[in-house]
C-alpha cells in the first residue's frame, strides 16, 4: 500500500489551521480553566464554529461531523478545538516523514516530491553552514580588533612608563 500523500494547497490550509487553532487554544484554556461551565459568547463560537468545519477534512470519515456545532460552554469547546488539533496532527504523521537531506520534517506531496513543513520553522543545514560562516567572521574580526586595543594600550602604557609621565583622562 503506497504512503498517503497530500497537495501543497492541503499542506498550506493544514498548517495555517494548526497556527489558528493553537492561538485559540493557548487563549481559551486558561479561561476554561478558571470557569469551565461558563457561556461562551456569540462571536467565539462562530468563530469556533469556522475553524472546526475547516478542520473536516483533515479528520478521518469515519469521525467527520455534517456540520460541527462548537459546545456552549467553555470546558466543552476546549475539549472539541483540542480533538480537532489532534486530528490535524495524526493528518500531519501519517503524510510527513523526517528527511535527513531536508534537516527537517517535510511533507509528502507524491509526484511533486517533498516540501518542508513550514510551521515548524525548519533551518536547512545549508543556511545553519552559512549562518556559523558569517559568525565565524565576525567573531575573528573583533578578536582582532579587541587584540588591536590590548596591543596599542600596552604600548601606551610601556612608552609612558620609560618617559615617566602619565596619561591625564
Amino acid at each position: 500500500m503506497a504512503e498517503p500523500t497530500v497537495t501543497a494547497r492541503e499542506a498550506e490550509a493544514h498548517e495555517a489551521l494548526v497556527l489558528s487553532l493553537e492561538a485559540l487554544l493557548s487563549e481559551l484554556r486558561p479561561l476554561a480553566a478558571r470557569h469551565p461551565l461558563a457561556e461562551v459568547p456569540a462571536p467565539l463560537i462562530a468563530l469556533s464554529e469556522d475553524l472546526l468545519y475547516e478542520a473536516r477534512p483533515f479528520t478521518p470519515r469515519a469521525r467527520r461531523e455534517a456540520l460541527p456545532a462548537a459546545a456552549p460552554q467553555f470546558g466543552g469547546l476546549v475539549v472539541q478545538l483540542g480533538q480537532a488539533l489532534a486530528a490535524l496532527d495524526g493528518f500531519e504523521v501519517r503524510r510527513s516523514f523526517w528527511s535527513p537531506e531536508h534537516a527537517a520534517f517535510v511533507w509528502r506531496l507524491g509526484r511533486d516530491g517533498t516540501r518542508p513543513i513550514a510551521r515548524l520553522r525548519p533551518r536547512l543545514a545549508k543556511a545553519a553552514d552559512a549562518d556559523r560562516a558569517a559568525t565565524d567572521k565576525m567573531r575573528a574580526k573583533l578578536r582582532r580588533h579587541i587584540e588591536a586595543r590590548i596591543e596599542e594600550a600596552y604600548e601606551r602604557g610601556l612608552a609612558e612608563g620609560r618617559t615617566g609621565t602619565e596619561r591625564s583622562g
